[in-house]
């Protein structure tokens, strides 16, 4: 007997007991297999094989051990001498795909046929897969004997079927983390079968990337870009992604769960600056959008996270610069130096978290701006303003609530400052002002 038969039998797991291994071993004994290799797999069953056989499957199986047996005496008997000698079995023992240490490496997209086994119990290979691969692993009885297949290194959660019945055919999709060696194992405990195998694998292109997304230590740099897709499952659940925002911009970032599955989606923005904001779960079909902004340059990290059940996404990230009443950019926020604008002037901008705008405008006796806060941005924020007479006395006040406008009155005819300030809880505020001629 080969240690080649035992360690391809005890990889069965639960298939085949510790007492159905002991009989073949004997069987095998019997036919001629070196007393010290018998002993060496008798010494392997115990130490590795998991669960206890029963009794119906001894029974079951034995003929058909006994079989194998006189199978595998013919087949490696190479000098016809009627026993199988001890140069023989380490022959088989030391063949490429005899043992799980000694596996056949497979060309990835290549299928590996003539896999004709006759007098010999399994062959095992070796996928050597890049990180973060999209991998598809299929297997094809092609005679009728029962094959049962056994692969180590699988992503977590990912399930094959042991058992493959004559003619039928397994496979599975998934997707690895970092770089990893796929040892696959197909067996029988009769002495011929065939079978073909092929694992392929392609490289992700998370958004837009050429590969994985980054981790949320090491990033991947990207560009802002709509419909940025990505994926990710298996041991690779997470990516991360970094934008560079100018000064005085802010960035809105907006994940939509396309995954087929019903597993929640979440992600994570974190600014340099210390800035932390997250999801909620993000369910199939749904999208969630979080900012960041600041008036100085940053850059931001974007982390998307998922199941190992595995999942997809599409993710737009758009970065905008401040254009204060079409100025171009940040207006001031030192009333000295406020941006001009004419009564009766309707006025557009931003303002980043602790921000303040300032505009100079001459208005009427009586007049009055009014000040909206557009129900259109990711938060329900407020916007308020203070205006001042034109030597920085204060003079009225209001504010209005989002997806509200509210009225602000002067009193003499003159030159005003309109400062308008920004929420400190959110990351910018979007404002209307409308100056009554």
């Amino acid at each position: 007997m080969t240690a080649r038969t035992v360690n391809g039998i005890w990889k069965f797991h639960h298939q085949i007991g510790i007492v159905f291994m002991m009989l073949l071993l004997l069987a095998l004994s019997a036919c001629g297999a070196g007393e010290a290799i018998v002993e060496k797999g008798i010494g392997e069953v115990v130490d590795r094989t998991v669960g206890e056989g029963t009794m119906a499957t001894v029974e079951s199986a034995s003929t058909r051990i006994v079989e194998a047996a006189a199978t595998q005496q013919v087949a490696h008997d190479t000098d016809g001498d009627g026993q199988i000698s001890e140069a023989e079995q380490e022959a088989i023992l030391n063949a490429p795909g005899g043992m799980p240490t000694n596996p056949l490496d497979l060309t990835l997209g290549v299928v590996a046929e003539d896999n004709a086994m006759q007098g010999t119990f399994g062959r095992h290979y070796r996928a050597s897969l890049p990180a973060g691969a999209i991998t598809t692993l299929q297997m094809t009885n092609l005679g009728d004997p029962d094959l049962y297949i056994t692969v180590s290194n699988l992503p977590y959660g990912v399930d094959l079927p042991e058992t493959v019945g004559g003619g039928k055919t397994v496979e599975a999709t998934f997707i690895v983390g970092d770089e990893t060696d796929l040892l696959v194992s197909v067996l029988t405990i009769l002495g011929q079968a065939d079978f073909e195998l092929l694992v392929s694998a392609e490289n992700q292109d998370d958004a837009a990337t050429g590969g994985d997304g980054g981790t949320r230590d090491e990033p991947t740099n990207i560009d802002p870009a709509t419909g940025l897709a990505g994926l990710f499952g298996g041991d690779d659940d997470e990516d991360a992604f970094r934008i560079r925002v100018l000064a005085a911009s802010y960035s809105e970032v907006t994940v939509t769960n396309t995954a087929e599955n019903n597993d929640p989606i979440y992600f994570f923005v974190e600014t340099t600056d210390g800035y932390y904001n997250e999801s909620s779960a993000i369910l199939p079909g749904n999208s969630a959008t979080l900012v960041t902004a600041d008036a100085v340059e940053h850059f931001t990290t974007i982390v998307v996270r998922g199941e190992d059940s595995g999942g997809a996404y599409m993710m737009d990230v758009v970065v905008s610069a401040e254009n204060d009443a079409d100025s171009g950019g940040d207006v001031s926020d030192i009333q000295s130096q406020a941006h001009s604008v004419a009564a009766g002037a309707t006025i557009v901008g931003t303002s980043i978290a602790g921000d303040t705008d300032c505009y100079r405008a001459t208005l009427g006796e009586g007049a009055s701006v009014e000040i909206s806060a557009p129900a259109e941005q990711p938060y329900e924020v407020s916007a308020s303003l203070n205006i001042y007479t034109a030597n920085g006395d204060y003079q009225n006040s209001g504010s209005a609530d989002y997806g509200g406008t509210t009225a602000v009155e002067v009193g003499e005819a003159g030159e005003y400052v309109l400062c308008v300030n920004a929420s400190n809880y959110y990351p910018y505020s979007a404002y209307e002002l409308n100056l009554a001629p």
